[in-house]
């Protein structure tokens, strides 16, 4: 859904150096003249930037503050803000195009509207964008939708996590996880060739984190799990459970016999599956195998070893029981 490119251009940070309100792009305006802002409050530091660098005029739209922020000669500010229709003093970003970009002229485009980008950009006419830089909020809801058309005409370019959350997180599988609140820089796809999947670090150098007493969140959730787990689940029920948890790497079989890789959990029917065991078999693999106490009907029966790590003989005992409801069910 979010898979950075490495589209073969520099990237620059424009904007705030202090914190939020500085973005990475790409060091080019592909010939954009233009730039339209929005939801900018009081710090226009990436417009009047960027307008003084590549020569641009910019336009700035926030409806929800009452001083005017302090741009420069290059730069224009409306109270007004960007939805998907008109209702002032909301307007469509075709409406804002039309009053401010004249026809045939690409422009450069960013959003950070606190969760209403959603609504614009299901039917937002984006022909004519060079570069989109957008924080997504709420990515835990994020319409799938909108995020593939985008990817259909842009390359994602740059992420970066908003950490300025007590919550920033939210977990894709049992391994990867992503930033509740993403920054974005897109390119459009026929500006650029060349383009391949970038399984690099970020943040990179040129960021910033956006609250300066809080981590940085360290990026990799598009990259492939290195260390596959194979699970044994013979009920269907168990099945349906680890198809939500496990990640595109791991692999689910019926059967101990057919379990052949290095990393193995195995249930057995009518167990409960573990989900906080298995949400944490990343940070364990690399210390042995792991036996478990099996409670079955209430009380427990046996320690049992259920993940076997076959390239560390280490083994280890977890306290966190299996437990297994045979009897009751029969």
């Amino acid at each position: 859904m979010f898979h950075p490119w490495n589209v073969g251009l520099e990237k620059v940070r424009i904007g705030n150096l202090d914190g939020d309100g500085g973005y990475v792009v790409l060091d080019s305006n592909f010939g954009s003249k233009y730039i339209l802002g929005y939801g900018v409050d009081r710090d226009v530091s990436f417009e009047n930037e960027l307008t003084e660098k590549y020569g641009m005029k910019g336009f700035v739209f926030d409806h929800t503050i009452q001083e005017v922020p302090n741009v420069s000669s290059n730069v224009t500010y409306l109270p007004e803000g960007i939805g998907s229709s008109v209702a002032p003093p909301l307007f469509t970003l075709e409406n804002h195009v039309s009053r401010f970009v004249p026809d045939g002229e690409s422009f450069m485009l960013k959003m950070d509207v606190e969760g209403c980008e959603w609504d614009v950009l299901r039917t937002a006419d984006l022909s004519r964008v060079t570069q989109l830089i957008i924080e997504f909020h709420d990515l835990q809801a994020a319409p799938l939708e909108v995020v593939s058309r985008l990817n259909e005409t842009f390359y994602l370019a740059h992420i970066h996590g908003n950490n300025c959350h007590n919550q920033p997180w939210v977990q894709i599988d049992r391994v990867h996880k992503m930033p509740r609140y993403l920054e974005c820089t897109y390119v459009r796809k026929d500006l650029v060739s060349g383009a391949t999947l970038d399984l690099g670090d970020f943040p990179v150098p040129q960021d910033i984190k956006c609250r300066p007493d809080a981590p940085e969140l360290e990026l990799d959730f598009w990259k492939p799990c290195t260390d596959p787990v194979i699970f044994v689940a013979p009920d269907a029920n168990q099945v349906n459970i680890l198809e939500r948890l496990v990640t595109k790497e791991d692999r689910i079989v019926s059967r101990v016999e057919d379990a052949e890789g290095p990393l193995v959990f195995v249930l057995e029917k009518n167990d409960i599956v573990p989900v906080n065991v298995i949400m944490s078999l990343d940070n364990i693999r690399k210390q042995g195998s792991v036996q478990f106490p099996v409670l079955k009907n209430g009380y427990m029966e046996s320690y049992e070893v259920r993940f076997i790590n076959k390239l560390v003989p280490t083994l280890l005992g977890c306290p966190e029981p299996i437990i297994n409801l045979k009897k009751f069910l029969l």
